[in-house]
């Protein structure tokens, strides 16, 4: 191992991330895709170790990212000592902004194309994403778009899971390895909702106000027009038994214009809006 951190590794997790390790030494040069996410960070991390000096992170900021990511992936890349880049498209892509099933495939597409123009500037030819053996599980287009435009994941090709990824960040002494997961804004939305500037900058609001008054880290405000669903994470919904933090939260939610707020009792869970 590259880093006295990763010594200690679980015997069979360790075993995987040498070879990944190993495999990453047979590169010359690689882009990384960076999110501002647990995934690239610890991608971003190892590539780091290996190839120090020769390791570039690339995010592309879209009407779709939350800010926080952007913020988030400038300064892994700054801890790591990676050159780092964001690039931006302006405005919304119909395709996209239409919110189809396959909006994640139409959406990656559009970035790969910046990405690829980027790595081709460089002389890189090995672009990496930071996708694990967990997102092979659920509904992600995104992945066709991926394999594609030939962006290579790592982790499902070495079999390392979410689980994996915060021991390796735990163990590195990484200080995002509990970061709550991150997703694009059109999440929010029901499929097949035509989606414009204004609906994103409120649902990115209301999710700011949330964060803010509750003081947590992780909420999705389902948006559905005139009404919005909260997702929060069950160990949280004690913090709603402060009539006062509630008023305020309902009263600013208010003002953004949903005239109803409303809580899901299930709780925060990843693509919940796929069902």
């Amino acid at each position: 191992m590259e880093d006295l951190g990763l010594l200690n590794l679980p015997g069979v997790l360790a075993g995987r991330v040498e070879e990944l390790l190993a495999w990453l030494k047979g590169k010359s040069r690689v882009v990384v895709l960076m999110s501002g996410g647990l995934d690239s960070g610890v991608l971003a991390y190892l590539c780091s170790l290996v190839l120090p000096g020769s390791t570039y992170g690339v995010t592309v900021k879209t009407a779709y990212t939350v800010d926080d990511c952007v913020v988030e992936a400038s300064r892994m890349a700054s801890l790591f000592n990676i050159f780092h880049r964001v690039l931006e498209i302006d405005g919304l892509d119909q395709q996209v902004s239409d919110n189809p099933c396959e909006r994640c495939y139409f959406c990656k597409k559009l970035i790969l194309q910046r990405v690829k123009c980027f790595a081709k500037d460089l002389g890189v030819e090995t672009i990496l994403d930071g996708s694990n053996l967990d997102d092979l599980k659920g509904f992600r287009p995104g992945r066709r778009a991926l394999e594609e435009e030939g962006v290579l994941s790592p982790f499902i090709l070495f079999g390392i899971g979410k689980k994996d990824l915060r021991i390796i960040a735990s163990y590195a002494g990484l200080y995002f390895h509990d970061k709550p997961s991150e997703s694009c804004l059109l999440t929010r939305f029901p499929y097949n909702t035509r989606v414009t500037l204004s609906d994103l900058k409120r649902v990115a609001e209301a999710e700011r106000l949330v964060k803010n008054i509750l003081n947590i880290r992780l909420v999705r405000v389902r948006d559905y027009g005139w009404f919005c669903r909260l997702e929060l994470d069950l160990n949280d919904f004690p913090l709603l038994l402060d009539g006062g933090k509630v008023s305020t939260l309902v009263e600013g939610l208010k003002k953004l214009g949903y005239k109803y707020v409303t809580l899901d009792l299930e709780g925060y869970r990843s693509g919940s809006m796929d069902v």
